[in-house]
């Protein structure tokens, strides 16, 4: 398996992990915490893949588009 496979299958299983998170912890205190907590972990996982340093400007940009708009 090359290592986009393997990015790519650790990134949809992270965001399943996310939505399915939300989705069980809708309307409580900790949707949010929990939320930062998932996006701090799935980033550090897809730096420690092979090949996951080159991502990781991309990813850090879409991380701060989507928090510099709140």
């Amino acid at each position: 398996m090359n290592s986009t496979t393997i990015q790519m299958t650790n990134a949809l299983l992270w965001a399943a992990a996310m939505i399915g998170s939300s989705v069980i912890l809708k309307d409580t205190k900790y949707s949010t915490e929990m939320l930062y907590l998932l996006l701090a972990l799935s980033t550090l996982s897809i730096l420690i893949l092979p090949g996951g340093h080159e991502s990781t400007k991309s990813e850090w940009k879409c991380i701060q588009r989507l928090f510099s708009h709140r």
